[in-house]
């Protein structure tokens, strides 16, 4: 069975994923192509580093070590039984979160291992516009979620020798701070690797392109 992975960069492109494919689910079936009926931002909630407590998790009740740690059972149970459908052919699992909240090792690795109970064939989008457009957006969606930063700092980082390490560095310095302040982690110029269908400039992308081969294909 192969994994497809919708990880956004945005929550609202992976939202509307979600309702496309609910719609569509028996249809869907009928063609060999799944998709869980629970929320799969539950995936990124599950996977994400325990000190990691962002908005998602704190608002849905899974702030503490104990209830990640829980979730993340269950969902490996929710996903055991799907090994055993041999009239489906693909998994769809859509979240915005993955792409854009995950980019440390342990929590990819995380997310590596949950998922290979189900198959060791996974594939990552990234659907991804052009990069004003998709700033200006998402940027004001943080602000609600409590950002206190101007676009200054983003900015700022496309001058640097290294834009992808600067903004990782301004989003490891801000979780020292606050368990709430994000940084926009998109990649000011478009990429793929071979071994997926498609890759865009998000930040479990990146990470994934480095061992496409060696972990994710087996």
């Amino acid at each position: 069975m192969q994994i497809h992975l919708l990880i956004g960069p945005t929550g609202q492109s992976t939202a509307r994923f979600r309702t496309i494919l609910k719609k569509k689910r028996a249809n869907l079936e009928k063609l060999g192509v799944m998709s869980p009926e629970w929320n799969h931002i539950r995936v990124y909630m599950a996977c994400s580093d325990s000190d990691q407590v962002g908005l998602v998790r704190y608002m849905r009740g899974f702030g503490t070590r104990d209830a990640q740690e829980a979730l993340y059972k269950h969902i490996a149970s929710q996903l055991a039984p799907l090994t055993e459908r041999k009239d489906m052919e693909r998994l769809i699992l859509s979240s915005g979160q993955l792409g854009g909240l995950m980019s440390r090792p342990g929590e990819l690795q995380r997310l590596k291992s949950l998922l290979n109970t189900v198959s060791d064939d996974i594939r990552v989008t990234a659907y991804v516009g052009e990069q004003a457009q998709l700033m200006v957006p998402y940027s004001a969606e943080q602000v609600m979620d409590g950002r206190r930063f101007s676009l200054e700092r983003e900015l700022e980082l496309i001058e640097t020798g290294n834009w992808w390490d600067g903004a990782l560095a301004i989003t490891k310095k801000a979780s020292r701070n606050t368990v709430f302040s994000t940084t926009y982690t998109a990649r000011p110029s478009g990429w793929t690797t071979p071994g997926f269908i498609t890759i865009g400039k998000a930040s479990l992308a990146k990470a994934l392109s480095r061992c496409a081969r060696s972990t994710w294909r087996g």
